[in-house]
């Protein structure tokens, strides 16, 4: 990596205790600009030689170097790219690697968007992941 990871600064927000899926889902969205920004420089360590290399080094680098960890039904967290890359070795859920995946990419000219999803036959969402964009080819 060329450009250092941001620096977490260490502090636990707690936004909402008891939290409906509708709440966690505002709180992943109100996050987005906040981890775009502290991920600017960062980003630039995944441009690849074409956009579909540069997404796949975004994916790469989430399976490969962040350890994942489902939340507990009890504890929900959402990490920013910061926290996220500082936690590596003690794992985070989708809700953070989507958040990382989202802001990266809107930094290097991807249009993104969270894209929630249920398995259960239930229509409340169980799971998020990002979508992104770019010259008319979509990226999962």
């Amino acid at each position: 990596m060329r450009y250092s990871p941001p620096i977490a600064d260490g502090r636990t927000v707690v936004n909402k205790k008891e939290a409906f899926n509708s709440d966690i889902i505002t709180v992943l969205e109100s996050n987005f600009s906040k981890g775009k920004s502290q991920s600017k420089t960062f980003a630039l360590n995944f441009v690849g030689a074409n956009d579909e290399q540069t997404a796949n080094n975004v994916w790469n680098y989430l399976r490969h170097k962040i350890k994942y960890k489902r939340d507990s039904e009890k504890r929900q967290q959402i990490r920013l790219p910061a926290r996220l890359v500082a936690d590596a070795s003690t794992g985070a859920d989708c809700k953070s690697f989507a958040l990382f995946a989202c802001s990266i990419l809107a930094n290097l000219g991807f249009k993104v968007g969270f894209r929630y999803a249920s398995y259960s036959g239930s229509s409340t969402p169980t799971h998020v992941y990002c979508i992104a964009s770019k010259n008319g080819r979509q990226y999962i």
